[in-house]
């Protein structure tokens, strides 16, 4: 009996040595890591005397953590404004779909009023052909708020449509939106193009297999 209350005791002071040698890890662990912080990430004085004569905004972890509202701003730009009239230039294969989704998720959060294709579930207003009024509903309140499906630019029309509206694009550079048409519309196929590389052999000449697309 007495030999296995000694033998429990025995355990029972292991296993709090071991608790104790993994607190103590820890710590040191955690000391290290503070410390490498400080070092690392925080601005030091000279570097922030530095920058700050140079002129150019400084924010450090520690200002940040005492105020978390604190904002920097670049000199002569205003905020910004809400805007609820826009015409937003979807162009394909350039991300425009996100944006697109993003201008609808907030006129319907305001109950704007969009241009919409006329024709029913056509995601293009007018798009190939040069955007006009017949490519779009009518509005019940006579005016409208935001364009933003796939339309060519007409600025004229555009302008009667919409006037004083921001007009918003996405471009992205042509050797990489290229390759990304040609294969997303499949003109290879449509051109008749049977080489092993079609995108290669349509550059070496495009005018014959634009000919064929026509």
């Amino acid at each position: 009996m007495f030999a296995a209350s000694c033998t429990r005791a025995l355990r029972c002071r292991g296993k709090l040595r071991q608790t104790s040698a993994m607190c103590v890890l820890a710590a040191v662990s955690w000391a290290a890591f503070y410390v490498f912080l400080t070092r690392k990430i925080f601005v030091e004085d000279k570097d922030v005397s530095r920058a700050a004569s140079s002129g150019l905004p400084v924010l450090t972890l520690g200002r940040l953590a005492e105020d978390r509202n604190h904002q920097e701003t670049i000199p002569g730009i205003r905020r910004c404004e809400e805007q609820t009239k826009i015409v937003f230039i979807s162009v394909h294969m350039a991300k425009g779909d996100v944006v697109t989704n993003i201008l609808q998720r907030f006129g319907d959060l305001r109950n704007l009023t969009f241009v919409l294709p006329k024709e029913e579930g056509d995601e293009n207003t007018g798009w190939p052909q040069c955007f006009q009024t017949n490519h779009m509903l009518p509005s019940r309140t006579g005016s409208y708020d935001i364009l933003c499906n796939h339309a060519v630019y007409n600025p004229r029309i555009m302008n009667l449509v919409m006037p004083k509206a921001p007009y918003v694009t996405i471009l992205r550079r042509p050797e990489s939106q290229f390759p990304a048409l040609f294969h997303r519309y499949h003109l290879a196929q449509r051109m008749g193009i049977l080489a092993s590389d079609p995108l290669k052999e349509f550059l070496l000449q495009p005018g014959e297999y634009i000919h064929r697309f026509r």
